[in-house]
């Protein structure tokens, strides 16, 4: 696990409003990238303690509606939620800036 810039922990449980507000939400704006194509990766921390956090992700795929990107960002983001370890460089520090990203994710 990859060591974190703050020492603390934030400690939450948001899953019954991501339910009740955010789900119906998130069901438009997919439906909506889905019928004007627009490709989607989007992923939530609903809860987070001591014991771990629980992410949600949804997406709509560049693959699916045949779409091919110069720059398709959303696998990087897919083998994230697949649980694959991303090793960020030291001389990045604790937030890199998003043009690193690819550097990072590089083969």
């Amino acid at each position: 696990m990859a060591a974190n810039c703050n020492d603390s922990l934030t400690t939450f449980n948001k899953q019954a409003v991501w339910g009740e507000q955010c789900v119906p939400a998130l069901r438009r704006l997919v439906s909506l990238c889905s019928i004007y194509d627009i490709p989607l990766f989007v992923t939530a921390c609903i809860r987070n303690d001591r014991s771990g956090s629980v992410y949600v992700n949804d997406m709509v795929s560049p693959d699916i509606k045949g779409i091919v990107l110069r720059e398709d960002h959303i696998p990087k983001h897919l083998a994230v939620m697949r649980g694959y370890d991303v090793h960020l460089p030291d001389q990045l520090g604790c937030v890199p800036e998003m043009e690193d990203m690819d550097e990072i994710f590089l083969d």
